[in-house]
């Protein structure tokens, strides 16, 4: 007798696939080439910035991990939200939070494309990009375990170079290499080319914080690959315990460590801070080393953005708020028909890039992933804040309180932002079109 058992999502992913995976979302190309921007607008404040941003993830993180463990779900954060909070809200997130992902892993591909034109200019960013979107879409289309693979050894390049800035810029600050002798806290406190610890005032800080939070996009991949994952009480719950440490070590520590050693006020950002901190002192390979690493990080952002996409989709589809065939598996236990619907929406954003690149329109569309996956991270809070009500009477629930507000307050003042206000236009249709259309078709039904 044939078996006719049908595919289902394979548990393949051991316990540091999963952090890598998160890891390899989070640490994107703007992680390397854009983060400085922000250090250049707020200078020293950019750490107490990341530092509140860490906080809100870690309040969402404890969320998420709970609900991982006591809600084990195949649609992740939109079968919770459905269950939690309703159809409607659970369509706005979901399709949203997919829709963020297309677009910001054809900035990634564009992103690598660029910087392989650097290389060789002779082959156009696009066709570059288009090639990597063929390799991230093999990739996602193997075995999940394989998968797996290929992300960890990927992430593990990007951690291995922050390792290595982090090292070289302690001896650079000691005053153990370079010219600049021990340094301390002159950068900090407004010597030497700076303006002081918040030059451009307090409230930047605040303004700026949809920016600082689009650099944690991610850390909810760990609450997409729950059903994936070996073990997965024990290992997402790790995965989410671990996630404060990963906030210090890969943001807060190489940021401060970037400020103390060079001053951000004085006009040379390069195409990346890192290594215009390194040339500065003489260290002249970190040009090369860190245009590498950006590249592997934007082919790595890319591939987990868009395993977090196809999963969304996956559960959008579980939830009967996406056709029914994008739960479609492979023989391998991939989405592959949510694959291939993700990778051709992902392809269609690429040209807008190359149109836009430079114009209000394509920071709009970068900090889109700043409003939607705030939007995801409020719902994650929102789940547990019901759940905590309904099966323990509501003890704890502060804490996700506390976090709702805190994101809420972050979202109120993007109008106030003179080049983030623009992604409203793009973002609040993105989350209301989904639950309007949802809202509708029951209706109907």
């Amino acid at each position: 007798m044939s078996d006719t058992t049908p595919p289902a999502l394979r548990r393949n992913l051991n316990a540091l696939q999963v952090q890598l995976i998160s890891l390899g979302g989070i640490i994107g190309s703007a992680y390397f080439l854009g983060i400085g921007g922000t250090v250049a607008e707020l200078g020293p404040a950019v750490v107490p910035a990341f530092l509140l941003g860490g906080f809100i993830v870690w309040l969402v993180a404890r969320a998420m991990g709970e609900l991982c463990v006591e809600m084990p779900r195949e649609g992740s954060f939109v079968s919770c939200a459905r269950e939690l909070i309703g159809s409607e809200w659970a369509a706005g997130v979901g399709w949203s939070y997919w829709l963020n992902w297309c677009a910001y892993v054809a900035s990634e591909m564009i992103a690598g494309g660029m910087i392989m034109h650097y290389f060789l200019p002779g082959i156009p960013a696009i066709a570059w990009g288009a090639v990597f979107g063929v390799f991230i879409t093999g990739v996602n289309l193997l075995n999940v375990k394989h998968f797996g693979t290929v992300e960890s050894v990927l992430a593990l390049i990007k951690i291995a170079a922050i390792a290595l800035f982090s090292v070289f810029g302690v001896l650079v600050w000691l005053g153990l290499t370079g010219s600049g002798g021990f340094l301390g806290t002159a950068h900090l406190t407004g010597g030497k080319g700076t303006a002081g610890l918040f030059p451009a005032g307090a409230a930047a800080v605040l303004m700026s914080m949809v920016l600082v939070l689009v650099n944690y996009q991610g850390t909810e991949l760990i609450a997409l690959s729950a059903a994936e994952t070996e073990d997965p009480r024990r290992s997402i719950a790790a995965a989410t315990r671990k996630v404060g440490v990963r906030i210090v070590a890969i943001f807060v520590l190489p940021l401060l460590i970037l400020v103390s050693i060079f001053p951000y006020a004085d006009g040379s950002i390069q195409e990346s801070v890192f290594s215009s901190a390194l040339s500065r002192h003489g260290f002249r390979w970190a040009a090369a080393f860190f245009s590498f690493t950006a590249l592997t990080a934007a082919i790595s952002c890319a591939n987990s953005g868009l395993y977090g996409a196809v999963r969304a989709l996956y559960g959008l589809g579980k939830e009967a708020l996406a056709p029914a065939w994008v739960t479609r598996l492979n023989a391998s236990g991939v989405p592959h028909l949510a694959t291939w619907a993700t990778i051709g929406t992902t392809w269609a954003f690429l040209p807008l890039y190359l149109v836009f690149q430079g114009t209000s329109f394509y920071t709009w569309l970068l900090s889109v992933s700043g409003l939607t996956g705030a939007l995801c991270w409020i719902s994650i809070s929102w789940c547990h804040l019901r759940f905590l009500l309904r099966e323990r009477g509501g003890k704890g629930a502060w804490v996700d309180r506390l976090a709702i507000f805190l994101q809420l307050l972050c979202l109120s003042l993007i109008p106030f932002h003179k080049d983030l206000r623009g992604c409203l236009l793009i973002g609040i249709p993105a989350f209301v079109l989904p639950m309007i259309a949802t809202a509708l078709l029951r209706r109907r039904k």
